[in-house]
């Protein structure tokens, strides 16, 4: 993947009232307009930090279809153990326990 953007880690600071998302390197790439730290809502910058981070190292245009790959083979799984094809313990393997948990991290669902 092309890298054309400041790169990671970013994180949230202040510019005079406004809070900012800023690079490594203390370079400001972003002054979130209508942030200004007496708002309510600088949570703004927060998430746009958070995004940039998590996909550090991936495309993030593919994080949707990753999503959705991962719902189908947990279905799929899901299915062979109802059938039979695989013994029920294979709900509890440690790989369908981490499967399920990063759909709901992803989905902002608990377990």
């Amino acid at each position: 993947m092309e890298k054309n953007h400041t790169a990671e880690p970013w994180s949230v600071g202040t510019w005079a009232d406004k809070v900012g998302v800023w690079g490594k390197a203390g370079d400001c790439i972003a002054v979130c307009d209508g942030c200004s730290l007496g708002d309510a809502n600088p949570s703004n910058a927060a998430r746009i930090v958070t995004c940039v981070n998590a996909c550090a190292g991936i495309n993030p245009n593919a994080v949707p279809g990753l999503v959705a790959a991962l719902e189908q083979l947990v279905k799929e799984v899901e299915a062979i153990i109802e059938d039979g094809t695989l013994p029920p313990k294979a709900n509890n393997h440690d790989s369908m326990i981490a499967a399920r948990a990063a759909l709901a991290a992803a989905k902002g669902v608990s377990c």
